[in-house]
């Protein structure tokens, strides 16, 4: 009873009803498991997307807010970068909630035209880390998500959100069209079910790390070799050109927009499916060998000098 005073705010708007003492978790690691799930289970946290832009400006930028406290965000990858490690995006005990409340709202957009879209990006990437991150691990019960002002939502900035499941009360609110409505409650249908999906984005930068560690491998053992990115130049058995061709595509389609609709998520998925086929030829002890000859003949050729 006395975890549940000191841990659980109410709804109700006076200071005294909205204040918790958390350090009581750091007493001793008894309390902290005795208590540590009422800290979550009846509070509810709160994350705020911010989105800003302006008329006649190309920048867009965007904050996060956990309970009112500002948390630094990496910016999304453009082509010819990686996406963020997801892991580290956000602190570990949001995996530990039962009740989170989102809210995303965009300022100065109105009137965009080209910008609106960059906008939608905003707030699909950041959905998408958000959902990546919980797939893993979670205890959410009760998950609301509100579009304020222009960031009502579309089918691409919702869609990111199904690859989160077994959310058994989910709450889309803001949207301004039946269509719209409709796709929410089919987003919310869909993370409601109990049958986990796979965790795409996980597995995208777990290969493409692979496949990083691999290519540099051979350009160390073959300095001037480089991915040639026509297939009817490229040999047809050159499985370094393949994995290479198959690794900027990949990062090509992350700066594009991961999980925009279903198309994208199948393309994504079968470029994944191919790229790990390609690494599964990879033979280590092939490439092992060659580096312990290449290492062994530069180094007759420096005591020869």
């Amino acid at each position: 009873m006395i975890y549940s005073e000191l841990l659980w705010t109410s709804n109700c708007s006076c200071e005294e009803c909205q204040t918790a003492f958390p350090a009581i978790l750091r007493s001793c690691s008894q309390v902290h498991l005795e208590a540590v799930d009422n800290l979550y289970a009846q509070n509810t946290i709160s994350i705020d997307f911010a989105i800003s832009s302006f008329c006649g400006f190309e920048d867009v930028t965007d904050d996060m807010f956990i309970n009112g406290e500002p948390v630094d965000m990496p910016t999304w990858p453009t082509e010819g970068q990686c996406i963020p490690n997801v892991g580290r995006m956000f602190p570990t005990f949001l995996r530990q909630a039962q009740k989170l409340s989102i809210s995303v709202t965009a300022h100065h957009c109105q009137h965009l035209g080209p910008h609106e879209d960059q906008t939608q990006r905003f707030v699909r990437n950041r959905l998408l880390t958000l959902a990546t991150f919980l797939m893993d691990s979670h205890k959410l019960k009760y998950l609301r998500i509100h579009f304020h002002d222009c960031a009502s939502p579309s089918e691409s900035t919702l869609y990111p959100l199904r690859r989160l499941r077994n959310v058994p009360r989910v709450e889309i609110v803001g949207h301004e069209s039946k269509a719209m409505a409709h796709m929410a409650e089919d987003t919310a249908r869909e993370m409601r079910l109990c049958k986990p999906a796979l965790n795409t984005v996980k597995h995208y930068q777990l290969l493409l790390n692979e496949a990083h560690e691999y290519l540099n491998l051979v350009r160390r053992v073959y300095p001037t070799l480089g991915v040639d990115r026509d297939d009817e130049k490229t040999e047809p058995n050159s499985l370094y050109n393949r994995i290479g061709r198959l690794f900027v595509r990949l990062e090509s389609a992350a700066a594009k927009g991961l999980f925009r609709d279903k198309h994208t998520k199948a393309n994504l998925q079968e470029l994944l499916r191919k790229l790990r086929q390609k690494l599964d030829e990879v033979d280590e002890n092939v490439l092992e060998t060659r580096l312990e000859l290449f290492t062994k003949a530069k180094q007759r050729r420096l005591r020869a000098s």
